[in-house]
């Protein structure tokens, strides 16, 4: 393939700096304070969520139309916007509708089964408000039916919600305001935090991959995607505002999406792979959600399509293979990883090292060792941390396109995955999402398929996207160059 259409992809992952680590902590080392997430708060603190109604006041958050005229506070109509148009509102209301139960008839949980009101509490924890399990406070069951609503993402607003708006309160630093129940959802790397909770996992919530073949969808996750999809409820120009580089906001919120995804990808592997070497009750390994979905969901017999011609594991040979492996899912690590192949910090390169490590270590068997995965996965974290912790949290758009044509790497789309990450990069890039000619077409060819209403969860003829994507890549990277010169 020509390496110049190739190498395209490297504008994706040649920055001239990443968003600085927030703190994540590996596995099983001593954790660094992070500031606790709006569930927490109510949990530990004791603060009460009032619910999203009291939000709703026409001359607070529940006007009928923005307000214009305030450039960089509030919009004033956030809870309408919530209420009639965004999906979060309805993430309750989903757990009563036919997905939800096809879900529990596949996983063979009967609502009078014991089992079902544990699996529903599990899926509460993304799909409503957290409250007390035992609470019979109608308050209380109400705010859980509202799906995921204010306090969810800005904290309980018991301590806040009278004072929230004056000067004095305005005044305090992000800390003080924390110490109120708060929430700080200005700042990009708290605000993945919010998603990636849900949306990637933490030690309270997983998707594993019985409920994903079941019928809940994957977790295929990125933050500027997510939020572009989002009924915007706030103001880009407060967003702006409270950017390292005001120019850059949606870039910056790309790379800190990427550095919080990765760090919770890697936790929820070494915490599946460490409870099924401690021989914890329902530990299930491998877990099929941590790997790659397409070493298993290819097409079948002749001719070859272009998973089995590709080869598996992770040195993928294009010959007909006799042996299967399953390579950790590259989904939230490929990123991050051709960042670090192309730095020259020490750190950088003890953090590819070791995540080349751990997909080798996991390719290696069908089953992995357990033990080794999860100390392998705690190390490759560690070293993630490490790296990006000396990192500054702006980049440089020009760099980003100006190193174009510096790497002979041929693997770059070599899979869905590292292509789809490549495009949704590529339109935080472009500054104009979803505009461009090319990226539609890239899109259109990256889409699953669709037949009879039915939407498919995997890719086909993917062999085709490899060989024409980069046409196309490289007519999106003329344009780019086109803006730099203008």
């Amino acid at each position: 393939m020509n390496l110049r259409l190739l190498s395209i992809f490297v504008a994706l992952v040649v920055l001239a700096g990443f968003s600085a680590s927030e703190g994540q902590d590996p596995v099983g080392q001593q954790e660094v304070a992070q500031p606790p997430l709006p569930w927490e708060i109510a949990a530990v603190q004791g603060f009460r969520n009032l619910g999203a109604r009291s939000c709703s006041s026409t001359t607070c958050h529940g006007s009928v139309r923005a307000d214009s005229t305030n450039d960089n506070r509030m919009r004033r109509d956030e809870y309408l916007v919530w209420l009639e148009e965004d999906p979060h509102q309805r993430a309750h209301a989903a757990l009563s509708g036919e997905q939800t139960e096809s879900i529990f008839r596949n996983l063979g949980i009967s609502p009078d089964d014991q089992r079902y009101r544990q699996v529903m509490q599990k899926c509460i924890a993304c799909h409503g408000m957290p409250v007390e399990l035992s609470s019979t406070d109608s308050s209380g069951q109400q705010i859980v039916y509202e799906g995921v609503s204010c306090e969810t993402c800005h904290g309980p607003a018991e301590k806040w919600l009278k004072t929230h708006y004056r000067t004095d309160f305005v005044g305090l630093t992000g800390v003080e305001k924390a110490s109120q129940g708060l929430f700080n959802t200005n700042d990009a790397h708290q605000r993945a935090r919010l998603c990636v909770a849900c949306h990637v996992g933490d030690q309270e919530r997983e998707v594993n991959h019985d409920w994903i073949a079941a019928g809940h969808p994957a977790l295929k996750f990125e933050l500027t995607a997510y939020l572009s999809m989002m009924p915007g409820h706030w103001k880009e120009t407060r967003d702006r505002e409270n950017a390292h580089n005001p120019a850059e906001h949606e870039l910056e919120l790309w790379l800190a999406g990427q550095q919080v995804a990765a760090d919770a990808s890697l936790a929820q592997l070494a915490r599946r792979a460490s409870a099924a070497a401690t021989g914890q009750d329902g530990a299930i390994w491998p877990e099929f959600a941590d790997v790659d979905c397409y070493s298993c969901h290819h097409d079948l017999g002749a001719p070859l399509s272009w998973r089995q011609k590709r080869g598996f594991g992770v040195v993928q040979q294009r010959t007909e293979v006799q042996r299967i492996t399953l390579p950790a899912s590259e989904w939230y690590l490929f990123m991050p990883s051709r960042l670090a192949a192309s730095s020259e910090d020490a750190a950088a390169v003890e953090f590819e090292r070791a995540w080349q490590e751990l997909r080798g270590k996991m390719a290696a068997e069908v089953i992995p060792d357990d033990r080794e995965i999860a100390e392998l996965a705690d190390a490759t974290r560690q070293r993630l941390d490490n790296w990006l912790s000396g990192r500054a949290s702006t980049a440089d758009r020009k760099e980003m396109v100006d190193m174009i044509g510096h790497s002979d790497n041929s693997e770059l789309v070599s899979n869905w995955d590292r292509a789809v990450q490549a495009y949704l990069a590529l339109q935080v890039l472009s500054g104009d999402r979803g505009k461009e000619k090319a990226l539609r077409q890239i899109r259109a060819m990256l889409a699953f398929p669709v037949s009879a209403g039915r939407q498919f969860d995997s890719p086909r003829k993917f062999r085709g996207v490899i060989e024409d994507i980069p046409k196309l890549i490289l007519e999106f990277q003329e344009q780019l160059e086109g803006k730099q010169e203008n």
